[in-house]
């Protein structure tokens, strides 16, 4: 069973891709050397996986118009 989805590229059109699925993006940040800078962490959020023209890309799930199986 394949998920299919329909999402905005960076063209503005709407393209067919494969969905592998819905996963969390994170990354950490260091702490700021200035005084009363930020204290550093983590910044996570989702992020869909998907191939479009046999690329594997991650994009943001706001892009996500419409998902399907096929």
């Amino acid at each position: 069973m394949i998920n299919r989805c329909k999402y905005l590229n960076d063209e503005g059109e709407i393209v067919v891709a494969d969905l592998y699925g819905i996963f969390q993006y994170s990354t950490i940040t260091q702490p700021s050397l200035m005084i009363g800078g930020s204290p550093g962490g983590v910044i996570a959020y989702p992020v869909a996986v998907i191939v479009d023209s046999g690329k594997i890309r991650q994009i943001k799930i706001n892009r996500i118009k419409e998902v399907y199986e096929v």
